[in-house]
């Protein structure tokens, strides 16, 4: 999922996939960058990360390109889940 954030700090919650009943399988939806003054963050889950110190100490990558990484360590939600956040850069 993106979480797009727009002034004032305005957060909303989008999907990054959806299922596609005909070819029974989740497919990528393109991500809209919006205007200059939104970002998004792309959070990504899985389980280990938490064992990290820092969010300096990893690196995303994104296509080649170095993307910032804003948290990494327990999904506040769900237990047992990691979670790291990324700003995509433009």
């Amino acid at each position: 999922m993106i979480t797009r954030v727009r002034p004032g700090n305005v957060q909303t919650v989008e999907p990054v996939a959806q299922f596609d009943e005909a070819q029974r399988r989740f497919i990528t939806l393109p991500i809209d960058l919006g205007p200059e003054t939104e970002f998004v963050v792309l959070s990504l889950f899985g389980t280990g990360w938490r064992q990290v110190d820092s969010a300096r100490d990893v690196m995303v990558k994104i296509g080649g390109v170095e993307c910032p990484v804003e948290y990494v360590g327990n999904q506040p939600t769900i237990e047992g889940l990691d979670q790291i956040n990324v700003r995509l850069p433009r």
